[in-house]
């Protein structure tokens, strides 16, 4: 867990990389020419280089440090959305391999905040779908860039044509896959809205057609609690059961 921030970094890193990349072969097409084309190919290399670089140190000097509070963050959004994923998943067949893309999820879930304030989903879901994850397969990758991206943005493949051929090029039980693990995601990141880590206790339970989720927690709850409203409806239309929030103020 401790090694997310590092490994935030590098895929950072390799974006930024990336997007010279592009601008540089960009700048050779448009001038033409061997000399521009080999000119601009040692200018990427002399980059690809030091991004192996940066890349290296940085796992090496923060992989396994505790202080960053973004570890935080995502240790309490993975306690979180791992406990409704186990009250949910005997009834949706939810798999361990969804468990996994849902954790992997959670530690990129906000890695296109620094590209873009303003674009956040988007440029999340081109870095993971533009960046090779070892251990995950391009589909499994897909499924992941697009539940990062339906976190903050209505889920709905039309309308948008970028969209719309991501979707198309998806089998219809992944698409079922990144509602269910969308909806997870939405309901636990709401929970944790502030980044204050406010939950010390949480536990999901199924009972009938009410997903029953009892936190204890340290400080005001309000905001998270508005959030959490607004993610009823979507987690309801696509598991078919009502998330209801029972709330405990700890005892100092």
């Amino acid at each position: 867990m401790r090694r997310a921030s590092a490994l935030l970094m590098v895929l950072m890193t390799i974006s930024v990389l990336s997007i010279l990349v592009m601008a540089f072969v960009y700048e050779a097409r448009q001038q033409g020419g061997i000399n521009v084309y080999v000119r601009e190919r040692n200018r990427v290399m002399r980059l690809v280089d030091a991004g192996q670089v940066i890349a290296e140190i940085v796992m090496t000097k923060y992989g396994d440090v505790s202080e960053w509070s973004e570890d935080q963050d995502t240790d309490k959004l993975l306690e979180v959305s791992d406990e409704i994923f186990r009250a949910v998943r005997k009834s949706n067949l939810l798999s361990d391999r969804d468990r996994l893309l849902l954790k992997v999820a959670c530690y990129l879930h906000d890695c296109g905040k620094y590209v873009s304030l303003v674009d956040v989903a988007a440029c999340s879901y081109n870095i993971i779908k533009s960046t090779e994850i070892i251990g995950l397969s391009d589909r499994e990758r897909m499924i992941i860039a697009n539940v990062v991206r339906y976190n903050t943005v209505p889920l709905d493949f039309r309308g948008n044509p970028a969209y719309e051929d991501s979707a198309r090029d998806m089998l219809p039980e992944d698409l079922i896959r990144v509602a269910k693990l969308t909806a997870i995601l939405r309901l636990a990141n709401g929970l944790d809205q502030s980044y204050l880590q406010k939950i010390t206790e949480i536990r999901a339970t199924r009972k009938e057609e009410k997903l029953i989720i009892e936190v204890v927690v340290k400080e005001d709850f309000t905001l998270e609690k508005g959030i959490f409203a607004e993610n009823v409806t979507f987690f309801e239309d696509i598991f078919d059961v009502k998330p209801v929030l029972k709330i405990k103020k700890k005892i100092s």
